[in-house]
């Protein structure tokens, strides 16, 4: 496997050059939020826990140096009237909370959520 490390990219359209800041994920999981909670793929998670209805802790692998990171999230469900919000909330450095909710607004366990951490 290879690696590529660089904080910038430089680029030339028609005789300008731009450089542009990398931010790339610096985390990442899909996993089952149903039933037995299990993730089917995963980049410095180590593991998740389920924690209550439609809750889950997710836990790094490599903690950041702070909590001050983004995470864009999706989620789908097989029941359409089920899970249909997420909220995630960055805990510690080394940790966030995910919750899924169903359409009135009641927690509800999801089939699948997607989360990225962008630092």
């Amino acid at each position: 496997m290879s690696t590529i490390k660089a904080n910038v990219v430089q680029s030339t359209t028609g005789g300008a050059t731009t450089l542009t800041d990398l931010y790339p994920a610096r985390a990442w999981v899909n996993f089952n939020g149903a039933g037995t909670v299990a993730i089917r793929a995963e980049g410095n998670v180590s593991s998740i826990s389920d924690i209550g209805t439609g809750a889950i802790r997710v836990n790094f692998t490599s903690a950041f140096g702070d909590a001050f990171y983004s995470c864009p999230a999706g989620l789908s469900d097989s029941d359409i009237n089920a899970a249909q919000a997420i909220m995630v909330q960055p805990e510690l450095t080394s940790r966030l909370r995910i919750q899924t909710d169903a359409v009135n607004g009641d927690p509800d366990d999801c089939d699948y959520v997607f989360i990225s951490v962008i630092r």
